[in-house]
């Protein structure tokens, strides 16, 4: 029998006895960790490693650092913007189906890209195409890994980015020693037969309800339930609550201890405004009135499909506005400064591409290091995953800053394996601070949302950093700048995110104290 055959025949069973059903915190899930590392062993060596493929290319065709830097923005822009359907395509499609056609793009992108000879050719190919692949594959991965895990995310999502950080270590390896026998083209062609790999990885991204177990404490199934018979057979049909998702049809329970606080105070229930009771004497006042309500109430039908579509009320969960606005501009900020840092070393440090090279090895050892270990150093020191994540940022800030002072090669070693500890713990906990603040139910527009913040962070800033980046002069200015931004962005959200929890806290006080006066008061 197979595992689909078996996952609906065991969630009608349960279903029908009335037994609950949560995720696996494992099993399954384990393979979809793998998917995701798998595929991002190849997707980022493909965006991090793209002007080394195409570097003599760029040269002969006259493209400008600037330009790189440009088209690698227009990448991630369109990546986060097009995310922005990613909600709406996941309530219709599964995480699977979403993730095969994500994949067709990355290859077809890929494959284009060895075909350019043109600087608006390679926007296409790498900068639209491909970054349309990514929109779609990432946020089906990320939301079938928070499907697998509630209790365990950070350990499924540490081995997840654990395996796609390898690719950082040996594809530059293996792409420099495919442009030593073939050329840019061909060595382009290879990377996408590579991409293809995300194929059979997104068909591991299997439906969660082939996979659920029953809720702790209840009892077993019998296979042979008369009652069992009869309800199945009667098609039995189940709603989502505000604690449950329907994942692959059939429901998860997404109670989560860190969301449920904050939501509760900070989001109403719904956007449309109270029904005020107009009375007035005048008819004809009257017959303006309802005509005038006809009119509204298609203009706010009408906004109100675009809120329900998007689900735009996830803004008034303060927790996750300042949470994704902020990490929209750290994207920014982290992408556009490792695409410095070959120029910084070289350009200012005057370091060799031998010396580069072994710095980027060891940032990258130590990042895929710490993506193993990040999840327990959270259990061990008992810190919540958004205090790990703004310190692994306010660290990573700390780093630029010495790394524009420190010029001894030896030093800066030191300095890089400071940088990928914070890269490797800031990895794991950056997915998991987004389904810490909302429902699962609600995570796909979620991350659709984050994502179209994040390119318009990119609209707005790249194109600038880009201008500035053909001279060198500037580049300690851009550092600087990204520093300061980091540090009052980190600081907002720290600052609000105690302001909500001691209001939090001090409502909670407050029902208690009532309680307590109510039951002396019956007494």
């Amino acid at each position: 029998m197979t595992a689909r055959t078996h996952g609906k025949y065991f969630s009608k069973r349960a279903s029908a006895l009335g037994i609950p059903l949560v995720a696996p915190e494992g099993g399954w899930g384990w393979a979809v960790a793998l998917a995701y590392g798998i595929c991002h062993v190849f997707l980022v060596s493909v965006v991090h490693n793209f002007s080394l493929i195409f570097s003599s290319k760029f040269d002969a065709i006259g493209m400008t650092a600037a330009d790189v830097t440009v088209m690698m923005n227009i990448n991630a822009a369109v990546c986060n913007g097009v995310g922005l359907l990613s909600g709406p395509v996941l309530k219709r499609f599964s995480c699977r189906e979403v993730a095969l056609f994500g994949s067709f793009l990355l290859f077809s992108g890929a494959l284009l890209s060895s075909l350019a000879d043109t600087y608006y050719f390679f926007i296409i190919s790498i900068g639209v195409v491909f970054g349309s692949g990514l929109a779609f594959l990432s946020p089906a991965s990320l939301f079938s890994i928070n499907s697998y895990f509630i209790k365990q995310r950070s350990r499924g999502m540490g081995l997840a980015m654990a395996i796609g950080g390898i690719g950082t270590v040996f594809m530059p390896l293996v792409l420099s020693s495919l442009l030593q026998n073939y050329s840019s083209e061909g060595t382009m062609l290879i990377v996408a037969a590579l991409v293809l790999h995300c194929v059979p990885a997104a068909l591991l991204l299997q439906p969660v309800r082939w996979h659920m177990v029953p809720a702790e404490g209840s009892p077993p199934i019998e296979d042979h339930s008369a009652a069992a018979a009869a309800a199945v057979a009667a098609g039995r049909k189940r709603t989502a609550s505000t604690n449950s998702v329907d994942v692959g049809y059939t429901l998860v329970s997404c109670s989560e201890p860190q969301h449920d606080k904050l939501s509760e105070i900070d989001e109403d229930e719904d956007l449309k405004p109270a029904n005020y009771k107009i009375e007035t004497e005048s008819p004809s006042a009257n017959n303006l009135l309802n005509q005038s309500k006809i009119t509204t109430k298609k203009q706010k039908s009408f906004w109100i499909k675009i809120v329900d579509f998007f689900d735009l009320r996830l803004f008034k969960i303060i927790p996750f506005a300042l949470a994704s606005s902020s990490m929209s501009f750290f994207a920014v900020i982290e992408t556009n400064f490792m695409l410095l840092i070959p120029y910084l070393m070289l350009e200012i440090h005057g370091y060799t591409i031998q010396q580069i090279a072994g710095y980027q090895s060891v940032v990258a050892a130590v990042d895929i290091i710490f993506r193993f270990v990040a999840p327990y150093i959270g259990l061990g020191l008992n810190l919540p995953d958004n205090l790990l994540y703004i310190l692994s940022i306010i660290f990573l800030s700390l780093f630029r800053a010495l790394i524009m002072i420190y010029r001894s090669y030896n030093l800066v070693l030191v300095l890089g394996v400071w940088f990928g500890m914070c890269r490797g713990i800031r990895s794991v906990f950056a997915p998991l601070l987004i389904p810490s603040f909302v429902p699962v139910d609600r995570l796909p527009a979620a991350l659709g949302l984050l994502m179209a913040q994040t390119a318009i962070a990119f609209i707005i800033f790249g194109p600038f950093v880009g201008m500035l980046t053909n001279s060198t002069k500037t580049l300690a200015d851009i550092i600087t700048g990204f520093n300061l931004f980091t540090v009052c962005s980190a600081s907002l959200w720290v600052s609000g995110m105690t302001f909500l929890r001691m209001r939090a806290n001090k409502k909670q006080a407050a029902a208690e104290a009532a309680s307590k006066g109510n039951s002396h008061s019956a007494a």
